[in-house]
């Protein structure tokens, strides 16, 4: 997992970090540097060096933006994969293995998540992979509340970011959700454009005069409110006036988390405590900006309502301002 460049005079060392980034080291001044020394060097040492680390810097941010696209993918659809492939993969890799040790990973009932010391269990207790039991991408929505809470700790506890929102996506009680959860809600275009990936389908026909706004493995009803003719702006106005599901799955609750993210700031400029129920939902650093959100626009039962959950619900955790990587 590391690199050694000898300069001549001095060595230093590249070496991947948590936050899947390269980082370099100064063996001789015993301190990490931003880029390849060129004093006191060999001039052509260095500039190899420098030549190849930036190489090595462009490869491996493709090779972890493409991975963690397909570990997304997998998240949202449930695939699995072979174990000795998935050991192959994840264990035997240097770049593939620091992706994994930032991944809940789902085997039969059980998760798991890599470490320098090998697989480890939600309590930080060792675990054994079986080899003849497929593994997937885990879930909250197939995970115990206890156990989601547990790897929140451990990813809080030791300041790990993960590639994308996976242990921090709310398990969503799919009876909680009617018809006219979004009704009144004003969603401006810009939220629903480019997230193909999320599973928001946007069509545009007639050059802007008909958009059509779709969810995967969704029934629902889309509004346009703001219609100009040939026209559209990002910050067009849309209502979900009506949204169901026939089967609810990690796709349909992926789209429910990302719909009432985007509602609730409307929600709280309208000083309305109906948000209460979607809280649980939110990372402690979310709830920081909704209370700020809510006292800058003089809303005082939200402002209060928000203040209270955050004292009972984070006594708990670690500070952390971001959960997720800025891939």
């Amino acid at each position: 997992g590391k690199k050694v460049y000898d300069l001549g005079t001095k060595n230093i060392i590249v070496s991947l970090t948590a936050d899947l980034t390269l980082s370099l080291f100064d063996e001789a001044a015993q301190k990490t540097v931003k880029s390849i020394p060129k004093k006191d060097t060999d001039p052509n040492l260095a500039e190899k060096a420098a030549a190849d680390f930036a190489e090595m810097k462009k490869t491996a941010k493709k090779t972890v933006q493409g991975r963690n696209n397909l570990l997304f993918e997998d998240f949202l659809s449930g695939k699995t994969k072979n174990a000795k492939s998935w050991i192959a993969a994840y264990t035997q890799n240097p770049l593939l293995r620091q992706v994994a040790e930032l991944i809940v990973w789902a085997q039969g009932k059980s998760t798991f998540t890599l470490t320098a010391n090998g697989a480890i269990d939600c309590n930080e207790v060792a675990y054994t992979i079986d080899a003849n039991t497929e593994i997937g991408v885990a879930h909250p929505i197939e995970m115990k509340k206890k156990e989601i809470e547990a790897w929140q700790k451990y990813f809080t506890s030791h300041g790990l970011k993960q590639p994308f929102s996976q242990i921090w996506e709310p398990a969503i009680n799919k009876s909680t959700i009617q018809e006219d959860r979004y009704a009144g809600c004003m969603i401006p275009f810009y939220r629903f454009r480019n997230r193909e990936k999320h599973g928001i389908i946007v069509e545009d026909y007639d050059f802007h005069n008909m958009i059509s706004i779709g969810f995967k493995d969704c029934n629902a009803d889309v509004e346009r409110i703001d219609l100009k003719r040939h026209s559209l702006d990002n910050e067009d106005r849309f209502e979900v006036t009506s949204f169901k599901f026939k089967k609810y799955t990690r796709q349909v609750n992926h789209i429910v988390a990302y719909l009432d993210h985007i509602t609730i700031a409307g929600r709280i400029l309208k000083d309305d405590i109906s948000v209460a129920p979607f809280l649980p939902q939110f990372t402690m650093a979310q709830i920081t900006e909704f209370i700020q959100l809510a006292s800058e626009n003089n809303c005082p039962n939200v402002t209060a309502l928000l203040l209270d959950y955050k004292n009972r619900a984070f006594t708990d955790f670690d500070p952390m301002d971001e959960f997720i990587l800025d891939l």
